[in-house]
């Protein structure tokens, strides 16, 4: 069956063509209300069933026959008012698509295909006060059969829109969990599975990047402008923002007397140096990423959103992980300055390495600074101690 595309997202869409996407009054949102309606009252009759599920289950003839008699009762008092309420949700749907062709044309398949699995279900539950337990069995399974599709169609309907609505919450890079979002829509995890995939192949119009095998939703900016400007951003600390950083630390700023000329390690001679060894660990941790990307290209399954698949959204979408990384680059580099002060002694390889794997050497740079800030504080504690009188 051949799936209607989800209504594009008026902020992903061209100038001027904004009056073709909502539907006036608010009927679409009404028609996706309506939907969700339909497919918590179906929901709800599952847990209804459960009674009569557990009095078929009873191996005695005497106990079966009074638990069935009252399930069955029971069931059957909750499907009737159930079905009036499905029916008139349907009758207003009708209604709806019938005043609003756009409407119609974006979402007729499904709803039709919805009322077709809500017509199998009703047939399926509409049984007698009092029903051959041999009629039971199969009618339940028609049942479990037909709410799954049930529950896809009015996913494909309501789900796009909900998922807008759980992006607008996030930044640009922010993520959505799929399956913790949307359990209540689909039940089935495979179907959720599956309805990511239709997803992604529509993300565009979602404002999104779809991770099928993650089941995580990345929020991205639709503009190309705002896209570009996590490059800019990245790229312009990466470079200009890192040649001011070795400047501050080496030069000062003279005009404010702002000078770390006093640490050791940091004296204005070993500018070259320090910018030599920024370019290595720049140079180190962009060879991470790569060597990261291939191996996750390797193993990832299909639908799964790597670097090089698409780079470009990928670090519009990464954008503050990037920025946090380069800006620990410059905690690295006080670091090597400080433990190496003799001139020259930071190599651009020892940078270069010290980049690949500065996730680790980061770690060790925060302990020993914790060691050193915990020294330090025991001896101002000691020194503001006040002698006991007498």
């Amino acid at each position: 069956m051949t799936l209607a595309p989800p209504a594009p997202s008026p902020a992903a869409t061209p100038a001027g063509q904004e009056e073709r996407l909502p539907v006036g009054g608010g009927a679409d949102l009404h028609l996706y209300g309506l939907v969700r309606d339909i497919r918590v009252e179906a929901q709800h009759l599952s847990g209804m069933l459960e009674p009569v599920r557990a009095a078929l289950l009873q191996t005695s003839a005497e106990a079966r026959g009074p638990a069935l008699a009252d399930a069955v009762r029971d069931t059957g008092r909750v499907f009737r008012k159930t079905h009036r309420e499905v029916a008139a949700r349907l009758d207003e749907i009708h209604g709806l698509l019938d005043r609003h062709p756009s409407l119609y044309d974006r979402t007729g398949d499904a709803v039709a295909n919805l009322e077709n699995q809500w017509d199998e279900i009703a047939h399926a539950l509409a049984w007698s006060d009092e029903p051959d337990v041999g009629e039971l069995v199969p009618r339940l399974a028609v049942f479990d059969a037909r709410l799954p599709r049930l529950e896809w169609q009015a996913a494909i309907v309501t789900v796009p829109i909900r998922v807008r609505q759980h992006l607008a919450t996030k930044r640009v890079g922010g993520r959505v969990n799929f399956h913790e979002a949307f359990k209540d829509e689909i039940d089935s995890r495979d179907l959720r599975v599956e309805l990511l995939r239709y997803l992604r192949e529509h993300a565009a119009s979602l404002g999104c990047v779809v991770d099928v095998p993650n089941g995580m939703l990345y929020r991205v900016a639709p503009g190309f402008g705002r896209r570009l400007a996590s490059w800019v951003a990245v790229v312009g600390l990466a470079t200009v923002g890192g040649y001011g950083f070795v400047a501050l630390l080496t030069q000062g700023i003279p005009g404010i007397g702002l000078s770390f000329a006093s640490i050791h390690g940091l004296a204005p001679g070993r500018f070259p140096e320090l910018l030599g060894a920024w370019w290595g660990l720049l140079l180190g941790a962009l060879g991470h990423v790569v060597v990261e990307a291939l191996k996750q290209e390797q193993r990832s399954d299909s639908g799964a959103f790597t670097a090089l698949e698409d780079w470009f959204v990928w670090v519009h979408v990464r954008e503050a992980a990037l920025i946090v990384t380069v800006a620990s680059l410059g905690v690295i580099l006080v670091g090597l300055a400080v433990l190496m002060p003799d001139p020259n002694s930071v190599a651009f390889v020892t940078a270069l390495g010290a980049g690949y794997s500065s996730d680790s050497v980061l770690g060790l740079f925060v302990v020993r600074f914790e060691t050193t800030a915990s020294a330090a504080a025991e001896i101002v504690t000691d020194r503001l101690k006040v002698p006991a009188p007498g």
